[in-house]
This record gives C-alpha cells, structure tokens and sequence, in this order.
C-alpha cells in the first residue's frame, strides 16, 4: 500500500512552484481529514457553533437536509427491494399480464437503468441487470408510488430552495446538479404530481439563479409537450397495443424514482458545497486547536489515527492496479510522490554529462499485489531539468512517433486499444466520471537474453492543472489493469494470436507519474515516478539501483536529442502540428472539462469531489414509520 501520508509532509517540492510547509510536532492543520472529522458527533457540533459565530450554519445544515434525505431514499429503496424479495413470482407474473401483453418476448434492453459503471465481466453485468429490472418492476406495480414520489420530492424541492436561498455557489460547479433538478421538476409536473406551493417554489428558485432561467426554459418546452421523448422509451419495451396511459404512468413512474437518487441528483451542489466546507475546517481547527485537540485525545490513539492516516483516502492499493478508473487521490498521490522529502534516497551520478538529471530511490518497499509479491519493491523517480519551454518538453513526449524513440523498451510494441471519454451526464459516487482515460498494453523487453518479454496491461490518464498559487503542471499518470479487461476489448481489432500472444509472458503491475512543471519561461521540471513488479528473480538493491540510473541517463539523453532536434538547439518552438497522438497521451487532456485545482486541494488537505453517501444518518421513528406505512406490500 501507497498513502500520500508516508511522502510530502515535511518536504519541499522538487518543482520550484510548489511549496512545502515544515512540520511540527503536531499535525498541521490541514493533515486532519475532513470529511471523518464531522462524522463524529461533538466534531460536528463544535464545527457548527464555529460556522454560526463567524459565517452561518447553514453550508453544514445543508448537508445535514441533504444526509437526511439520502436517509430516506435508502430506506424507500431498501423497502422496495424487500418487497421484492417477498413477492418477486407475484410481480413478475403481473407485470407479464400488465406490460407485455401477449407479447411471448422482453427485450433486455427493458427498464435498464443508466450506470457509470465500465469494464465489469458479464456475470456482473447479469447481476446488476436482475436487480436493476426488478427494483424497477416493483416501482412500475406498488400501489402508492405517487404518494412516494410526492413525499421525495417535497424534501428534493426544499432542498434546493434552501441551498439557493442560504448559499453562494459557483453556478459551473453545481450546473450539473441544477440541470438534473429541472429536468426531475417537469417530470414531476408532466404527471400532475407537484403539490401546492411547488410551482412558487420553482419560480423562487429561478428567480435566485438568472442562469438557470434558460435551461429550464427550454427543459420546459421539450418534457411539457405531447411526444416528450421519455414517452418513446415504451417502444422498446412493450407492444403498439400496450402503449396506453394506464402504461406510460407506471413505466414515468420508474423514470422519476430513479432521477430521484440523491447521488444522479444533488453529488455535484453537495461536493461544491463540501468543499468549501472543507477550507474553512482548517481555519476552525486553527481557531480552536486546544479543544478539538484535548477532544481527539480524550477519544484515544486509535480515532486520532483514523483522522490522520485516511485524512483524504489516499491509500494506493491493490485494486487500483485492476480497475481502471481514475479518482483525484490518484493525482494527490503524483504530487505527494513528487515532493524531495526525506522519504527519498538520492542515488549518486558520477558523469559530468549527467548536470541536470537526479535519480532517487524510496528508502522502504511497498507491496501493491500481494498474490505476486509480498515482500515488495521501492519506487523509483528520476527528476530533470530542461531548459526549454513546458510546451516543447510536453510535445515531444505526447507525440507517438516520438515516444517510441524515447522509451523505446516499453513502448515498441505497444497497442492503445480503447478511450473511455469523461462523461458531464453519467455520475460516479466518486468523480471518476471527470476522467477521460486510455486503455492499452505494452510488451516491454528486457534486453535481458535468458528473460522472457514482460506484458503491461495499463490505464492512464492526462490532467493539467493550473491554480492560483502559479501552479502550471501537466500530469500524465497510470496504473496496471485486469488483463482481462484488455484482452476483451482487442477482440475483433487483432488475430487471435496476436491477442493471445501477451499470455506467453510474464504480467507486470505497478503504477506511473510523468509529471511536467513550468519553472519559467523557458525552464520546466520533468518528473518521472515509477513502481513496476516486472518478477525478476535475484534483482538484489544494487543491481536495482544501477539499473534505475542507467535507465535515467539513457531516458535523459534521448529526450534532449529529440528536443534539440525539433527545436533546431533551442532557436524556434516545437511545431505541433507535425506531431501526432498516436498513443493517446494529450486526449484526456484536451477533453478536461473540469476546474483545474488538484494541486492547491492537495495543499489545503480537500478533495473537490466529496462521497455523499458518506455519513450513517438515521430516521426519526416518526418519519421511518410514516415511509413503512406508505411503503407497506399489504396496501393494494
């Protein structure tokens, strides 16, 4: 395992741009995590009155409606699917009678719900299809889903009329939130399900957010009228014949209940509204430091490691090197990795040719895949120094022509065999739906003679993030993937030998950063951070680690033939528009449509995108017993 709390805290930055803060004796205000700090109950309270007495309550009250809220969703949800459980031959033989009609076929395309969700094998797929169908064929048959709907969406409305009455949002961060909102408000007005007072709420609410006014405008016009395109999702599932009213308001029923969940509803207003949160929870532990301190103590060693080992969930583990999704720890983890902390051992160079080049080595072993390597391997990181523009030293490396001369050893027999673009529509719990990202495999020589090739399986991605404290950097950054999941995807592209070949050799996992900081004009930083189990056999320390420096000066040498050989020694730029993305380095980058602050969060200890099903919140018996009642199965 890799946490970014074993690198950076007591370092400064490789990159000049970057600063470090000493440490101290306590952990500095920014090393206490958030988002479990105010799990715990006299946290909460004593971060409440701080807000009150300085700001207002009402960014944590939000939360607190918007926990209460997911509270009953869960539960509805959770009665839903009891009910299923129960009575799942019962429902399955009337919604035949009720929605097929005769018809002796489903499709299996029929009331699939929409998920984020990438590259999971087909018995999965079956799964989550199963449930996914059956949740919905109980939503499409209770009895009492309006009244459901009505109750929901009271709490959704209010929600959103005290978030825009009480906070100040960025209308781009929360504009997916918003959008989702409108979207589910004339769903629920197409079905004559508002109740009094909601329309005044809707006007209010447009009326406090002017950009918001033109979206729902035209949200209007399009679900209002007749041919709505929601009514057309019948056509694949049902018979003309079963095309009738008493259909369509089951099958809208199910649409509504699920833009009802809070995740697809409210993850990007919550996050925004986390975030600043998060900020000013630093400046509450400065301002009250003895007595959140005296209270952590009293609660022992155990929970004050809990605050501080999973500050921000930046634990590197082994299933990251399977799923190949991306999250910003990922991108935290880059910039901890990068810092010259006292976590690196630096490794001496004795050529006079080598000014500008360092080689380092991480003084412990990390084990990622234990079922490959329980003893584990160092991280190895060289650092260079060009005196060229950030652009320049970033063109060589994306172009694809160009990189395959640079690193030659990995990338010569390469294949990129899919792009998983970010989505602004399908939401994770996670974020990493923001991520576009590549998926490929590499069959990586060993110059070794009497060593088999090595075959990396891989995803990556490119960020560039650009903040206020003059961060400019380009992070390309990626990981080993389930070799099954590129093995699928290469069928149909490569003949069967070709796409088989990779099972004679040996598999390697690991992760790596090229990380690429604009230190002036015309001086960028290069940074390449690496951890790649390739199973040699007998590699002791000192073999490692000439290797490691051999690799570097190799990698160093290369790279400034290639740009003294497109920039004519430093006279003229690189010409991009001769070069090619071949291998898909510079996609992710140019499809980011996020706002680029990782590397001041990863400062500030705060994550733009926060887990809104975070906090256990429970029902008051009044309102749980009211959602038994209405969700009861003994109703028709």
């Amino acid at each position: 395992m890799i946490s970014s709390s074993s690198f950076g805290s007591s370092s400064s930055s490789t990159g000049s741009n970057h600063n470090s803060t000493a440490s101290s004796s306590h952990p500095s205000p920014n090393r206490y995590n958030y988002q479990q700090a105010i799990r715990d109950g006299a946290i909460r309270s004593m971060f409440m009155n701080y807000l009150n007495n300085n700001f207002g309550q009402e960014p944590l009250e939000f939360i607190d409606r918007l926990d209460m809220y997911r509270a009953m969703y869960r539960f509805v949800n959770n009665s839903l699917m009891k009910l299923n459980n129960n009575k799942a031959e019962s429902n399955n033989h009337k919604l035949q009678q009720t929605v097929v009609k005769g018809s002796q076929k489903k499709s299996k395309r029929a009331w699939l719900f929409s998920d984020s969700s990438v590259f999971i094998n087909q018995h999965d797929i079956n799964t989550r299809q199963s449930i996914q169908k059956s949740i919905t064929e109980v939503v499409i048959t209770h009895p009492n889903m309006e009244s459901i709907i009505k109750i929901l969406f009271k709490q959704v409305i209010d929600i959103f009329t005290f978030g825009l009455a009480n906070l100040s949002q960025n209308y781009t961060v929360s504009a997916p939130s918003l959008h989702a909102f409108v979207e589910l408000f004339y769903l629920v007005k197409k079905n004559d399900l508002l109740v009094a007072g909601q329309e005044e709420q809707m006007t209010e609410i447009i009326n406090r957010c002017k950009p918001l006014e033109k979206y729902a405008d035209d949200m209007s016009k399009q679900i209002l009228r007749d041919d709505h395109p929601h009514d057309t999702m019948l056509n694949d599932t049902t018979s003309p014949q079963a095309s009738t009213n008493d259909l369509r308001t089951p099958i809208m029923l199910s649409e509504i209940f699920r833009k009802l969940h809070p995740v697809h509803l409210l993850i990007h207003y919550a996050s925004g509204v986390h975030y600043d949160l998060a900020l000013e929870f630093h400046s509450f532990v400065i301002n009250n430091r003895n007595e959140f301190e005296q209270h952590i103590e009293k609660r022992g060693k155990d929970f004050k490691e809990s605050l501080l080992l999973n500050r921000t969930g930046l634990d590197l583990q082994e299933s990251d090197l399977r799923n190949p999704k991306f999250k910003e720890r990922h991108i935290h983890l880059g910039y901890a990795l990068e810092e010259d902390s006292e976590h690196w051992e630096q490794l001496a160079l004795d050529s006079s040719e080598d000014v500008g080049l360092q080689c380092y080595i991480s003084k412990k072993k990390y084990v990622l895949d234990p079922s490959r390597n329980f003893k584990g391997m160092k991280l190895v990181k060289m650092v260079i120094d060009f005196k060229f523009p950030l652009e320049d030293v970033w063109s060589v490396y994306w172009s694809g022509d160009d990189h395959k001369i640079l690193d030659s050893q990995a990338f010569t027999e390469n294949y990129c065999v899919h792009y998983q673009p970010p989505s602004k529509n399908k939401v994770s719990e996670d974020g990493s739906h923001r991520f576009g990202f590549v998926l490929g495999r590499s069959i990586i020589n060993t110059n070794v003679p009497v060593l088999q090739k090595r075959c990396f399986n891989y995803s990556m991605t490119t960020i560039r993030d650009v903040g206020p404290n003059g961060c400019d950097t380009i992070m390309n950054l990626g990981h080993s993937v389930n070799p099954d999941v590129v093995d699928d995807i290469l069928e149909g592209h490569l003949s069967e030998e070709d796409r088989q070949k990779h099972k004679k050799y040996i598999l390697t996992t690991g992760l790596f950063y090229h990380i690429f900081i604009r230190v002036g004009n015309n001086h960028t930083k290069y940074v390449h951070i690496c951890y790649l189990d390739m199973d040699i056999p007998f590699l002791s320390g000192k073999l490692f680690r000439n290797i490691w420096k051999r690799r570097a000066k190799l990698y160093r040498k290369t790279y400034m033939d290639l740009l003294n050989g497109k920039t004519d020694n430093g006279k003229k730029s690189v010409n991009a528009n001769e070069l090619t993305d071949s291998l898909l380095f510079k996609k992710p980058m140019d499809d980011q449509f996020v706002e680029p602050t990782w590397y001041n969060d990863f400062k500030n200890g705060v994550e733009r995108f926060y887990d809104i099903e975070n906090y256990n919140v429970k029902l008051t018996p009044e309102l749980q017993q009211s959602l038994e009642e209405i969700t009861r199965a003994d109703q028709e």
